[in-house]
């Protein structure tokens, strides 16, 4: 049997028996009236300022800038922590990762386990009838992670798909498949996930989409402006990461021992990965795109609230940093945008105030669905961010020790007010940084203000759970 074809039985089915009946039957005074259709669309690894909404030059996001001057954009959003199952943990539960306890990518113990405590948005959406399904690039967000809870059809490649790789499914095919199924639902009220993996390292994107980018001469000039120095890279970095950064042609080919030698990486390097990581952006632009014109042809834009959010953003040699997983701004700051109904009454504007992406659904959902809105709200600390006194008067983002890594700096936990960044590193000391005259973060003024660091230190432990 054909993909495709495996494709529509698998839809059918989910169609004709759409879940269980203990996930599909209502809390007894649970009811609500029928609202709008909930997508979500969530990306790996998206940074901020690869968009056109944000001054980027380059024609990477048409799609989504559209989508943004449609919507509330939340313009100081960041990560609770810049890993995609995790980040996509506090995503669907609205909590913190030292809440909810996943705080790492995979791994049989570290997974989600849904419980009367904690509860993802897909099954306190289904326990009221909507029919919800989730489609994603990567294995390690399906039923493996335990994120299927709640969701009556979830689509994930499979592992032997994914072979060596995580990304197994481009974003067209994933905007296909859910566009597919936005076909086949009928008219019942739904909540669908839509998950893009890319523009997540390796960035190998479609050489049509490449060749808008590369030779244009703005690569360079990101490189000189951000302070990016390639030769630190040669030596000393995990041999994986630089691989499947920087010579992603190369993985599958070699055994990435940290003796490994490798090409030279040169300004030339770090260009070609600009241009590649732009045009996967691009290619998520496209498929999110296409996703959209697919509700609109099919009259439901008009009855569907539209969640975009970027999980973690990407680091691409600034600071001496490749990838994610760090709490630094490259990684934390997020982009969050909510496109509400006219019938919500909610016009598109901009907010400045302080967010996080576990306040994306309490914030979405609140309008049409109070309840669960009001649940995932008890449950972690996600608030609906355009009530009345809801602002942020700090967000969190944090980093697991990594297992098997080499001069690991342990875990690390980044408490952000609009004034201070605190950061807490329990193996080595503390940074600080004033916001206000150091918004990129570079100059840590721990050693030259004593006094504030014991004002704030008290506030950041306490606020990780860390507090003795």
């Amino acid at each position: 049997m054909s993909a495709a074809s495996t494709l529509i039985v698998a839809l059918v089915s989910a169609l004709l028996d759409p879940a269980p009946s203990s996930a599909q039957a209502p809390e007894a005074g649970g009811a609500e009236p029928r609202g709008p259709n909930l997508l979500v669309i969530s990306v790996d690894a998206l940074r901020r300022e690869h968009l056109g909404l944000y001054g980027y030059e380059r024609a990477t996001s048409p799609s989504l800038d559209a989508l943004f001057a449609q919507s509330v954009v939340f313009d100081n959003a960041y990560a609770p922590i810049t890993r995609p199952l995790p980040a996509h943990v506090s995503l669907w539960t609205a909590s913190w990762p030292h809440q909810h306890g996943v705080v790492a990518h995979g791994g049989i113990k570290n997974v989600f386990a849904s419980s009367e405590k904690r509860r993802s948005a897909a099954e306190l959406l289904a326990q009221r009838g909507v029919k919800t399904t989730a489609f994603v690039s990567s294995y390690m967000l399906g039923k493996v992670s335990g994120l299927a809870a709640g969701f009556a059809f979830l689509d994930e490649p499979s592992r032997a798909d994914a072979g060596q790789r995580e990304i197994a499914r481009t974003p067209a095919e994933i905007a296909e498949r859910a566009g597919r199924w936005l076909e086949l639902q009928g008219k019942s009220q739904f909540a669908l996930w839509a998950h893009f993996e890319a523009p997540a390292e390796p960035n190998e994107p479609d050489p049509k989409l490449l060749a808008r980018f590369r030779g244009d001469g703005r690569a360079g000039a990101l490189i000189e402006a951000r302070g990016i120095e390639p030769q630190r890279f040669q030596l000393g970095y995990p041999t994986l990461l630089v691989i499947r950064m920087l010579f992603p042609e190369l993985e599958g080919t070699v055994t990435p021992t940290p003796d490994l030698p490798l090409p030279a990486i040169e300004r030339s390097t770090f260009e070609a990965l600009f241009d590649r990581y732009d045009a996967d952006v691009r290619a998520v632009d496209d498929a999110v795109g296409a996703l959209l014109a697919r509700l609109e042809t099919l009259g439901l834009s008009d009855s569907t609230v539209v969640v975009f959010v970027g999980a973690y953003g990407q680091a691409l040699g600034e600071r001496g940093n490749l990838g994610g997983g760090e709490t630094t701004l490259e990684n934390a700051r997020a982009p969050l945008a909510i496109r509400f109904p006219k019938s919500l009454a909610l016009a598109p504007r901009r907010v400045a105030g302080l967010a996080s992406t576990i306040d994306a659904l309490p914030t979405a959902l609140a309008p049409a669905f109070p309840q669960v809105a009001a649940a995932l709200a008890a449950q972690g600390d996600g608030r609906n961010l355009l009530a009345d006194g809801a602002q942020r008067e700090f967000v969190l983002t944090q980093r697991t020790k990594r297992e098997n890594a080499r001069n690991d700096p342990g875990p690390i936990y980044a408490w952000r007010s609009d004034e201070w960044t605190y950061v807490h590193r329990p193996e080595l000391s503390d940074y600080l940084f004033d916001r206000r005259a150091d918004p990129r973060e570079l100059e840590s003024l721990f050693a030259k203000q004593p006094e504030r660091v014991s004002e704030l230190r008290p506030r950041v432990l306490a606020a990780f759970g860390l507090a003795k």
